[in-house]
């Protein structure tokens, strides 16, 4: 598998999604305030395991796909 490069400043650490960040993602996916622009693609309210089951399904197999900044690191 591969992985995103990682850019980290004093402020931000831009990485790669991991199963390790379904808890986080679920505690902001439970506001609506938080998904509401997303209504059309998330569902509400949103099932449990949803967050853990798309970042399997969706995010990890297509993380790295059509990568363009490679070129300009």
């Amino acid at each position: 598998m591969v992985q995103l490069l990682v850019f980290e400043t004093t402020r931000l650490i831009l990485r790669d999604i991991t199963e390790r960040d379904a808890p986080a993602y679920e505690r902001h996916f439970i506001d609506f305030e938080v998904i509401g622009t997303m209504s059309h693609i998330v569902p509400w309210p949103y099932p449990e395991n949803g967050v853990l089951q798309y970042i399997r399904t969706a995010v990890i197999p297509n993380q790295c796909m059509d990568q363009w900044f490679g070129a300009y690191v």
